[in-house]
């Protein structure tokens, strides 16, 4: 049977706000029978049983740190 794992590494201004942001997803992942998630100091690892299940969470973190950092480079931006 196929498994994939990803990583990944949180590294600069945003990523202790991001993780803290995204501890509840890790903490409740939305389907626990394909997918797990696991979360240490600055990393994420997804492991899932097939392609579609971890490419469809690893899109899903992505675009949230993505959103995130974003964000939160706007509001430090502010006057």
């Amino acid at each position: 049977m196929w498994r994939g794992r990803a990583e990944i590494e949180l590294d600069g201004p945003c990523s202790e706000a991001v993780l803290k942001a995204l501890k509840r997803e890790v903490l409740d992942p939305p389907s626990e029978r394909r997918v797990r998630i696991y979360m240490t100091d600055n990393k994420i690892t997804i492991e899932a049983e097939d392609l579609r299940a971890l490419r469809a969470t690893l899109n899903s973190f992505l675009y949230w740190i993505y959103a995130a950092c974003e964000s939160l480079s706007q509001l430090l931006s502010l006057p």
